[in-house]
């Protein structure tokens, strides 16, 4: 079923803003926040963010993860994106952990693709509208037909792609206001729609705006997501590691081991402390990582001994600080005589270098 057959024609043109009285109760409660990184993160319940998310204010939200945190390190026009949104919330095991590195422990974890089918099953019972923007051609639309199918009621005020329509601002943002919405999605992944809606929420006319990164791909049935018992484990990126090795090894392997680490570093303030404590902390993360990679070294070492005979492993001695020589060793790439036949092939050549 389309999501348009939801709600009579009639209701097509939806305000811009929704009745006062869906507001005229308590107000929702200050939610507090910790220091994560940085951040100023959100720690509260699902149900306290919902409740201060459809007040009524005018509010641009960001989720902080550890690929986040990688990204706003060498972006500083994300970083400051997610520093100026309304409210940052706390997103996977990873930001969790750097909270209790700091002596802090977040209430919840609020990721987006959990967090924001609740929030729209709240925002139907109010006769809230919802416009989805981002994601591949067609992929909004099929997760507006889920959404309506979790959320019975719920008004779906649009749909625009995050592809060839997003590349024309001026007329999405046309198409935001005219449709009347009063809460925005924005699926265009990290950092674009958080750039985005950093550049452009205040020229909207719904009052409330999120990135939500892959929810319209979870949504839509593209990606499927972790088992309960996986989630509830807290290894949903191995999940999605599995099924895409190729596009997120980068962003899980080495992204979570660069995030510990600057989590752990800020966590101690190393910059107050001599180098020797300094040194002791980065040998004891060093071997800490070495332990809980060394399934996967295991599996490279395998491979390299079926591929090709000779040692697993190459050593070079090179030169380090202070103009030291140190033992440098890397899983062996190359063949075991490849300066040998290096040589030949310099012997060979009809001009100088290789």
């Amino acid at each position: 079923m389309s999501y348009a057959s939801t709600f009579p024609p009639e209701h097509m043109a939806l305000p811009a803003m929704p009745p006062k009285d869906l507001f005229d109760r308590a107000p929702a409660p200050r939610l507090e926040t910790r220091l994560v990184l940085g951040v100023d993160v959100v720690d509260a319940s699902s149900e306290a963010v919902i409740a201060t998310l459809l007040d009524g204010e005018r509010r641009r939200v960001a989720f902080l993860n550890a690929h986040c945190a990688n990204v706003m390190s060498r972006d500083p026009a994300y970083a400051d994106a997610v520093a100026t949104a309304d409210l940052v919330l706390p997103d996977g095991i990873g930001v969790e952990l750097a909270a209790r590195m700091s002596g802090e422990n977040l209430t919840e974890n609020l990721n987006g693709t959990d967090l924001t089918p609740k929030l729209m099953r709240a925002a139907a019972q109010r006769g809230l509208s919802v416009f989805l923007f981002g994601a591949e051609p067609g992929t909004a639309e099929a997760a507006a037909n889920r959404l309506c199918h979790l959320c019975p009621g719920l008004r779906i005020a649009g749909t625009r792609d995050g592809f060839k329509q997003a590349e024309d601002t001026e007329g999405t943002i046309a198409q935001i206001n005219a449709s009347g919405a009063d809460i925005v999605l924005v699926a265009m992944g990290v950092p674009r729609q958080d750039l985005w809606l950093a550049q452009n929420a205040s020229r909207l006319n719904a009052w409330l705006c999120l990135g939500v990164g892959a929810l319209f791909d979870f949504l839509s049935g593209r990606v499927e997501r972790a088992p309960d018992v996986v989630q509830r484990l807290r290894l949903e990126w191995g999940w999605r590691l599995m099924k895409e090795p190729r596009r997120l090894a980068g962003r899980y392997l080495i992204g979570n081991a660069t995030f510990m680490v600057r989590a752990a570093r800020d966590a101690m303030d190393l910059s107050n402390r001599d180098a020797r404590a300094k040194r002791l902390f980065d040998l004891a993360l060093a071997g800490g990582g070495l332990f809980f990679l060394m399934p996967l070294f295991a599996i490279v070492a395998l491979a390299i001994r079926l591929d090709s005979k000779g040692p697993v492993f190459f050593c070079q001695t090179r030169i380090g600080r202070n103009g030291r020589p140190f033992r440098f060793y890397k899983f062996r790439s190359m063949h075991v005589d490849a300066e040998a036949r290096k040589a030949a092939l310099l012997a060979q050549s009809d001009r100088d270098g290789a």
